[in-house]
């Protein structure tokens, strides 16, 4: 049974991630699999996702995220929606997740992890 999108989530953290390839093609992978829209972008220096779908995709997704990436407590913000808000699926991987005009140097991940 069809089950109409009705949800968004958007969240991003500052961690360090390696093998950036590896970790795109099983994000890109997952939520394809799930008809889940929208962009995540992964980093160096961390992962902003802002993406749509059914409720139980999204909570799924996030899940996967959360657990690949160990993200530990997070704030995550959702949106009930009415109609699909984004048209296609895009995951990349780009210098910065958000464009801040700054670098995050290793003593800053000590900073805010503590």
């Amino acid at each position: 049974m069809y089950k109409k999108i009705d949800t968004t989530i958007s969240f991003y953290k500052f961690i360090n991630i390696t093998n950036l390839d590896t970790i795109k093609s099983k994000i890109y992978r997952y939520l394809d699999n799930h008809n889940i829209y929208g962009t995540v972008i992964i980093s160096p220096e961390g992962i902003n996702v802002n993406f749509c779908g059914t409720s139980e995709n999204v909570e799924k997704s996030r899940s996967f995220i959360s657990e690949l990436l160990n993200l530990g407590s997070i704030h995550y913000n959702y949106s009930i929606i009415n109609e699909k808000v984004f048209s296609k699926l895009k995951v990349k991987i780009k210098d910065e997740i958000i464009k801040a005009g700054f670098t995050i140097s290793e003593d800053m991940f000590l900073k805010i992890s503590l």
